[in-house]
């Protein structure tokens, strides 16, 4: 399936939707090719760029602030049977209504938005790619933050929320007797986090995650003996770090997240 992207600026709204929504169809059998064709701000080349479009295979998407070009979109594609979506048309028409007012039809305004919402759109991108120690070195250098702590103290969680905030955020767990990457002991401790949690809290948390699951069978993994060798294990590679630890017991994501900003934010300062 073709999607193509329109837009009299520069389309990273528009494609910023398009791969969100995108991702919420991962079945194989859907061959998603998205295009992007920015800065298409007069008719005849509109008029052009839907004359080589086949209906059959093809949606559009589309940003077109003026309201002129707007139209002439909307009446073209209909009058060619090619199915489009305006991605901010109706919220623009509804915001028109509500307020009574006109909105400004110039282009590049959109710009900044783009910019800062196609920046969150990749950084959510890179904490998936980068979830539960799956990220590759290259990775953990552009990372602007590692979280890094044992199985249940919301390190993914805490990576994506923070990645709808723009931060490039990659997570590694640590697991009793297994030496974390190495590149970890050589990568600036400031933008790491090693996340822990109450052991009597943490075994609770398993126990119900597993009785959610249905699983059976794992009593070493919520066994309060276990967990707090399992602490005391990370806590030792968190200190061999030298990074900041955050102990994230009874607290929402949102408050843990509000504290390791507050780190690099510190950070940054020194």
């Amino acid at each position: 399936m073709n999607i193509l992207i329109l837009s009299d600026s520069t389309g990273h709204t528009a494609q910023a939707v398009a791969v969100a929504a995108t991702s919420l169809f991962p079945d194989n059998a859907v061959d998603f090719r998205i295009k992007r064709i920015p800065y298409v701000t007069d008719d005849k080349k509109l008029i052009e760029i839907l004359e080589n479009i086949n209906p059959e295979d093809t949606l559009i998407l589309y940003t077109i602030v003026t309201s002129q070009l707007r139209s002439l979109l909307k009446d073209e594609v209909e009058k060619r049977s090619i199915k489009a979506v305006d991605v901010l048309g109706q919220t623009i028409d509804a915001i028109k209504t509500f307020t009574r007012q006109s909105p400004i039809e110039k282009p590049g305004i959109l710009h900044k938005l783009d910019t800062m919402y196609f920046s969150r759109v990749e950084a959510i991108e890179f904490a998936v790619r980068c979830d539960d120690g799956r990220a590759n070195v290259g990775d953990l250098l552009k990372a602007d933050l590692i979280l890094i702590g044992v199985s249940r103290t919301s390190k993914t969680p805490l990576s994506m929320y923070m990645a709808h905030q723009g931060y490039k955020v990659a997570n590694i767990p640590l697991v009793l007797g297994i030496e974390p990457p190495s590149i970890l002991f050589e990568l600036p401790k400031e933008k790491i986090i090693g996340l822990t949690i109450e052991p009597n809290a943490l075994a609770a948390i398993r126990a119900k995650r597993l009785e959610k699951m249905g699983i059976t069978g794992m009593k070493a993994y919520m066994d309060i003996r276990f967990v707090e060798e399992e602490l005391a294990f990370a806590k030792n590679i968190m200190k061999r770090i030298g990074c900041k630890i955050v102990d994230a017991t009874n607290k929402a994501v949102e408050e843990t997240a509000t504290e390791i900003l507050n780190i690099l934010s510190n950070n940054r300062i020194s």
